[in-house]
């Protein structure tokens, strides 16, 4: 039996960078993610947060919807 950790909630929010102390304009979109998942060898779920980019989190978005393009090939879906 193989034992996989398991993803229950998902929240997100776009956030706009303006301007920072070194930086008059920056005008960058930060992605916000929490992600609320249950390890095999946990009982608690725990939280896992992280900022990203625009661009990184496009990326992420791309390996994410491939990746659930091959389990669905696997399924047979």
């Amino acid at each position: 039996m193989v034992l996989v950790t398991q993803v229950n909630n998902v929240d997100w929010r776009v956030s706009a960078i303006l301007a920072t102390s070194s930086t008059a304009v920056v005008d960058a979109p930060v992605v916000s993610v929490r992600l609320d998942i249950t390890r095999p060898e946990e009982a608690k779920p725990s939280p896992v947060v992280f900022e990203a980019s625009k661009d990184k989190f496009d990326v992420l978005l791309s390996e994410l919807k491939a990746a659930r393009a091959m389990m669905g090939e696997l399924e047979g879906e």
